[in-house]
C-alpha cells in the first residue's frame, strides 16, 4: 500500500505518536 508523499509530514507523526502513547499508557494502567 502507498502512503501519498507528505502525508506522513511532522505533525502527523507526532500526532499519531501522542495517539500511540497515550493507547499504551491506558493499556499499562489497566493491567
Amino acid at each position: 500500500m502507498h502512503v501519498p508523499d507528505g502525508f506522513l509530514d511532522a505533525p502527523t507523526s507526532i500526532g499519531t505518536g501522542v495517539v500511540a502513547a497515550v493507547a499504551v499508557g491506558i493499556a499499562l494502567k489497566g493491567a
